[in-house]
């Protein structure tokens, strides 16, 4: 019967020896990859790590650094509106009211881009100091 292993003759002497079993390769050969794989993988994951956070810690002051140019764009924004409004009211004082309220969105803008920077700060240290350097 075909597939039938009780066919198969008890004295059989087939060669069996074209099976590779790893009993039968040089156990120095099998040291040495498992060797070389350990000390190669065993160092790659502090190295990834410290790469890893040497990333999260580019992109932390890469983002304080934008809300630092946030902060100083706003303020020479906001300084250049106020020049522009108290040179009008001092040209000409009746209207001097008229320019209070962009006085006024011009110094709220600024207060506003130094919370942004001080959130942007907090966040970026928090995230820094909680990632994992190894």
């Amino acid at each position: 019967m075909a597939g039938n292993n009780d066919d198969i003759d008890a004295n059989d002497d087939t060669d069996q020896s074209t099976s590779l079993v790893t009993t039968e390769l040089n156990q120095q050969i099998v040291q040495a990859v498992g060797m070389t794989n350990s000390v190669v993988l065993g160092a790659a994951g502090p190295e990834a790590a410290g790469i890893a956070y040497q990333k999260v810690a580019q992109a932390a002051a890469f983002s304080v650094q934008d809300a630092t140019d946030y902060l100083r764009n706003i303020m020479t924004i906001a300084g250049t509106a106020q020049g522009v409004c108290l040179q009008l009211m001092i040209e000409n004082p009746a209207l001097a009211a008229e320019y209070v309220p962009i006085i006024t969105a011009a110094t709220g803008a600024v207060t506003s881009a130094q919370t942004n920077f001080t959130e942007v700060g907090a966040a970026a240290g928090t995230i820094v100091s909680n990632f994992p350097s190894s």
